[in-house]
């Protein structure tokens, strides 16, 4: 895979609460990748280093968009369902927005559907738990077998 977006990053703004105590200003970065192509176990280490990448740079809230996926193979299942544990325990949001049927079916297979964070959307601000968010651009990463 390789990535073909690079994310942007906007501004944050804090504010007060009532009775004139000011509430900590928290900031959430919510960040999708949009993963293309074909995700294998020759291709998973790209989607890996992605993720640990954005982890890294302060990402809060991360969304793998399968919508464009064509397909996904054992391992492939594998390495999300573990990153997406690993993020949780880490204390990062997780979400993984539903592929196509064949891509769908791989997860159903595993028997990872109900265990695993699907949504139709990414996060966004209404839903962060924050008092000021920020959201990068979405990265594409691109699978080349």
């Amino acid at each position: 895979m390789k990535r073909h977006l690079t994310a942007s990053t906007g501004g944050s703004d804090g504010g007060t609460g009532e009775g004139g105590s000011a509430l900590a200003s928290v900031t959430t970065r919510l960040h999708t990748l949009i993963l293309t192509g074909e995700l294998t176990h020759q291709s998973v280490h790209t989607l890996e280093a992605e993720i640990e990448r954005c982890c890294a740079e302060g990402v809060t809230a991360i969304t793998l968009d399968l919508r464009q996926l064509n397909y996904i193979d054992p391992v492939g299942v594998a390495v999300i369902a573990f990153r997406a544990r690993l993020c949780e325990r880490r204390g990062f949001n997780f979400a993984l927005i539903e592929g196509p049927a064949a891509v769908h079916h791989a997860f159903e297979t595993a028997g990872m559907v109900d265990s695993l964070p699907f949504t139709r959307e990414p996060f966004d601000d209404a839903g962060a738990d924050s008092v000021a968010s920020r959201r990068g651009s979405p990265r594409r990463l691109h699978a080349v077998t």
